[in-house]
C-alpha cells in the first residue's frame, strides 16, 4: 500500500471543489470528509455486484443514469466477473470506467452478518498535521485589545480505526492558527474535539452512529449535511444521493450532528431516526435575549470571538421512512430543530421572510423512479407554517451518444430551509425559482461535450440586492481523452447576476453584471513516473454602468516519482486580475486528506512543492511549502491578518502512522 502518495481525486472532483469554493466565496479546507471517504474506497473498494444505489452515487463519480444502468445490468445479466465488463453497462463509457475503477471491485464481499467481535481486526491510523504562515500577522504582534491570543500554528491530531466499510471509530482534535492551547479559553488542549463510532450492516441494523455523524435526506430541501457539489460542468450530476447516516471525521466545527443515529431495515423497507445536542457559537443580544446568526468559521482566537463561543444550545431530531427497490425509491422525512434562544435576524428588508423563533419543524416526501432510459427524482417539503418548496428533475439517455438533464426548483421566500442544502444558486434553498437544462454529447470515442443553461429569479430581496432580481448562467465544456496518457479540456462559462452598486442609495436598482471565463487545460502522463498539467484561464467582467475588468491565470504543474516511496508535486503559477471581483479559484495538491483552493486576485506569483515519503510499511511523511509574492504590494491582508511586506509563505508537515 502506498501510504504517502495516496490517490489524487479525479479531475472532475477537483473541478467541483473549485466550483463550491467559487459559489461560497471561501475555501473549504476543513471539510475533507469526502476525500477521506474516497481514500477509504480506494483501500476497501465497493463490491460492484452488491453495492447499493446510495453507495455507488455517494462516490460522486457516477450519474443516476449510470447507477441505474448498473443495477439493471446486474439484475438482467447477473454478477460481473471483471471490471472491464462495465463497458457493456448502458451509459458507462471508457472515461467513466477509468475514473471509477480505483474505487470498485468484483471481489465477493465478506458476510455482513459477522459478529461485532469479528470486526475488531481492522486497521488503525494516527495522523498528526501541523503548519503555519511564516510571516507574522498584525494580530499576533499587538498585545492589547482584540488580538490573537494563541500561536500561529495550526495543529490537527486524528486517530481512526476502520474494519473495511463495516466499523469505524476515532477521535479528531483541531487547533486553528491564533487559538490557545492548554491555557486560557482552551485549557483542555485543543479548541475542537470530535468523536465518532459507526457500525454498518449488522443484521437488522443498517447503520448505527454514536458521537458525531451527518444526516442526508431527500434532495436537500429539508436536511442535508454531506458536502454537495451543486451545479457543475458534469451536467448529469444534478441529483443528490448519499447514505442517510455517515460518520463525521472532518475538522469543520459546524455542519454535523452530535448524539445518536440509527437505521434499521428488512427487505425493501428502511427506517432511520436521529437525535443531537450541541453547543454552538453565536452572536447573542443579551439585552433582547436572542441570537442573530450562528458562528460558522470555527475560529476562537480573539477575546471577541471567544465571547461568542458555546452561547447557543441546539437540539435536533428527525427520521426517515424509505422504500427501496431497483427502480423505485420513496422516502418520508421529518425534522425538528430547537434552539436555546429565539433567533431574530437584523431588521433589514432582505430579512423580512427569514426564520424567526426558537422551534422549527418540517416534513418532506422524496422520490426516485427509473424507467429504462429515464430517471425522475425530486422532493416536496413544507415547514411548520405549511410553506411549500419543490424540486423536480429528470435525466434521460436519448441514445449512447446523447444524455439530457432537467431540473426545476420553486422555493418561496417564506420557506424555512435553514437545514437544507439543495441544487440552488443561493446557499440555502429559499427565495429562488429556476430551471436548469443540460446536454451531454459523445460525438466520437474519446470526445465528450457538456453544455448547460440555468435561468433563475429571486422573488424577494437578498443581501446586497435591494430588489427582486434575476440571473442566468451558461456553460460548455469539451473534453478530449484519446488514451490513458493525456487529456485536453476546454471550458467556457458565462454568468449574469444583479447586485447593488457600491455606495448607491437604498432605493437604487441593482446593477446587472456579467462574468465570463475561458479555460484550457492539458494533462499528460509522460511516463509511469512523470506527469504534467498545464492550465490557462481568462476572465472578463462588465456591468451595465460601463465598468470592465479582466484577468488571467497560468500555471504548470509536475508530479514525479523520484525513487521508490518518494514523490514530489510542484507548481509554478502567475495570476493577474483587475480586483477581487475577477478572482480565480484553482485546486492545489496538498498532503493526504487535505486540499487547498485559494482565491487568486491582483498580480501575484505563486509556487508550491509537496514532498511525500514512505518510511517502511507503516510510516509516511509529507512536507508542503507554498509561497505567494505580490510585487505591487507593500502590505498584504487586512485587519488582524495584515502582513507587512509582499510575501506570504505557508509551511505544512504531516505524519501518518498505520498499524
Amino acid at each position: 500500500m502506498q501510504l504517502a502518495r495516496g490517490q489524487e481525486p479525479p479531475i472532475i472532483v477537483q473541478e467541483n471543489l473549485e466550483r463550491v469554493a467559487d459559489a461560497n466565496g471561501t475555501e473549504t479546507e476543513k471539510d475533507n470528509d469526502y476525500l477521506q471517504q474516497l481514500d477509504d474506497y480506494r483501500r476497501h473498494p465497493l463490491p460492484v455486484n452488491t453495492a447499493s444505489a446510495e453507495e455507488l452515487a455517494g462516490l460522486h463519480l457516477l450519474s443516476a443514469l449510470q447507477v441505474g444502468g448498473l443495477l439493471d445490468y446486474r439484475r438482467l445479466s447477473g454478477a460481473l466477473v471483471d471490471l472491464y465488463e462495465l463497458q457493456a453497462v448502458p451509459g458507462w463509457d471508457l472515461e467513466t470506467i477509468a475514473r471509477a475503477m480505483p474505487y470498485l471491485t468484483v471481489a465477493v464481499p465478506m458476510p455482513v452478518g459477522r459478529r461485532l467481535a469479528d470486526r475488531l481486526k481492522g486497521s488503525q491510523t494516527l495522523l498528526l498535521r501541523t503548519g503555519r504562515v511564516l510571516q507574522e500577522a498584525r494580530g499576533y504582534a499587538i498585545d492589547s485589545g482584540n488580538h490573537y491570543l494563541g500561536s500561529r500554528d495550526h495543529v490537527l491530531l486524528s486517530y481512526k480505526y476502520q474494519y473495511r466499510n463495516l466499523l469505524y471509530f476515532g477521535l479528531t482534535a483541531d487547533k486553528d492558527p491564533g487559538e490557545q492551547f492548554l491555557r486560557g479559553a482552551q485549557s483542555r488542549g485543543f479548541d475542537f474535539y470530535s468523536f465518532h463510532f459507526f457500525i454498518r450492516n449488522l443484521g437488522l441494523i443498517k447503520a448505527l452512529a454514536i458521537g458525531d455523524y451527518v444526516v442526508n435526506m431527500g434532495q436537500g430541501l429539508l436536511y442535508w449535511q454531506s458536502g454537495g457539489f451543486g451545479k457543475s460542468d458534469a451536467v448529469l450530476a444534478i441529483k443528490k444521493s448519499a447514505l442517510v447516516l455517515t460518520p463525521y471525521r472532518a475538522a469543520g466545527e459546524t455542519v454535523f450532528n452530535r448524539g445518536l443515529g440509527l437505521t434499521i431495515g428488512r427487505g425493501r423497507m428502511e427506517a432511520s431516526i436521529f437525535g443531537s445536542y450541541r453547543r454552538l457559537g453565536a452572536s447573542v443580544d443579551t439585552v433582547e435575549d436572542r441570537f442573530g446568526s450562528i458562528q460558522t468559521s470555527g475560529y476562537y482566537r480573539t477575546p471577541g470571538e471567544i465571547a461568542h463561543r458555546n452561547l447557543l444550545s441546539e437540539w435536533t431530531a428527525g427520521g426517515r421512512l424509505a422504500y427501496n427497490s431497483t427502480s423505485v425509491q420513496l422516502g418520508l422525512n421529518a425534522l425538528a430543530i430547537r434552539y436555546g434562544l429565539p433567533q431574530q435576524k437584523d431588521a433589514q428588508p432582505y430579512n423580512y421572510f427569514a426564520f424567526a423563533g426558537r422551534r422549527l419543524t418540517g416534513f418532506s416526501f422524496d422520490y426516485s423512479i427509473t424507467d429504462h432510459n429515464r430517471h425522475w427524482f425530486g422532493e416536496v417539503a413544507v415547514d411548520q407554517w405549511l410553506h411549500p418548496a419543490l424540486l423536480a428533475g429528470m435525466l434521460m439517455a436519448m441514445d449512447r451518444a446523447v444524455d439530457l438533464s432537467f431540473l426545476y426548483r420553486r422555493l418561496p421566500p417564506a420557506y424555512a430551509g435553514i437545514g437544507g442544502s439543495a441544487f440552488t444558486e443561493a446557499t440555502l434553498p429559499v427565495n429562488e425559482e429556476g430551471l436548469y437544462a443540460g446536454l451531454l454529447f459523445r460525438p466520437a470515442p474519446g470526445w465528450q461535450v457538456n453544455a448547460y443553461a440555468d435561468l433563475y429569479r429571486f422573488p424577494w430581496l437578498r443581501y446586497r440586492v435591494n430588489a427582486p432580481s434575476t440571473g442566468h448562467g451558461y456553460g460548455v465544456q469539451v473534453n478530449y481523452q484519446p488514451d490513458k496518457k493525456w487529456s485536453l479540456n476546454l471550458r467556457y462559462r458565462s454568468r449574469f447576476r444583479q447586485i447593488n452598486e457600491a455606495g448607491a442609495p437604498v432605493l437604487a436598482a441593482p446593477v446587472g453584471t456579467t462574468g465570463q471565463a475561458l479555460r484550457l487545460q492539458l494533462t499528460d502522463q509522460l511516463s509511469p513516473r512523470l506527469s504534467v498539467k498545464n492550465r490557462v484561464e481568462l476572465v472578463w467582467l462588465r456591468d451595465e454602468k460601463g465598468r470592465r475588468e479582466e484577468g488571467y491565470l497560468i500555471y504548470s504543474e509536475v508530479s514525479c516519482r523520484i525513487t521508490r516511496g518518494l514523490w514530489a508535486d510542484a507548481r509554478v503559477q502567475y495570476t493577474e486580475t483587475g480586483s477581487y471581483d475577477t478572482r480565480i479559484y484553482a485546486y492545489e495538491s496538498d498532503v493526504l486528506y487535505s486540499y487547498s483552493i485559494p482565491a487568486y486576485s491582483g498580480k501575484l506569483y505563486r509556487y508550491y512543492l509537496v514532498i511525500s515519503k514512505n518510511i517502511g510499511r507503516q510510516l509516511a511523511l509529507w512536507v508542503r511549502w507554498a509561497e505567494s509574492v505580490y510585487p505591487d504590494l507593500e502590505t498584504m491582508g487586512s485587519g488582524l491578518d495584515e502582513i507587512a511586506g509582499n510575501h506570504r509563505t505557508e509551511v505544512k508537515f504531516q505524519a501518518l502512522f498505520r498499524f
